[in-house]
């Protein structure tokens, strides 16, 4: 990693903020990847643009089997989710693949994969800039 991204100072990708944002990448149902944005032309997740990314896995029996959005729901590994948190503004940035969403609110559904009626859902609001638990039905 180039410090040049973050400021150009050693050690400022660890004192300032990437200027892109910061973001959580949804890919795939069982794995996520927290990312810091370097490139302000594309403030989404993308392997190709450099990004400081770190993917982690889910509870091994928890995955995200659905996303709503637009009054539309996705499942991850077919339409990818990228949520981008831009401090000190707080402003939400929601893409669906590489395109943005201008929805006020994304619904992430989360599913115990051995006890099919336990489900979360993670409500994200980016007018009101809350973030929200419920347990509901297993649908969105």
């Amino acid at each position: 990693m180039v410090d040049g991204y973050c400021g150009g100072a050693v050690g400022s990708c660890k004192e300032a903020v990437p200027p892109g944002g910061y973001g959580v990448h949804f890919g795939a149902p069982n794995s996520y990847s927290l990312f810091g944005n370097t490139n302000t032309a594309e403030n989404y997740f993308s392997l190709i643009d450099p990004l400081i990314a770190r993917t982690d896995t889910l509870s091994a029996n928890v995955s995200m089997i659905s996303y709503r959005i637009g009054g539309v729901s996705h499942t991850p590994e077919i339409d990818s989710l990228d949520i981008v948190f831009e401090p000190p503004t707080g402003v939400i940035t929601f893409f669906v693949g590489e395109l943005p969403e201008m929805s006020t609110q994304v619904d992430l559904l989360l599913k115990h994969q051995e006890v099919d009626t336990i489900c979360r859902i993670i409500s994200i609001n980016r007018a009101s800039n809350q973030i929200s638990e419920s347990q509901g039905g297993c649908t969105l």
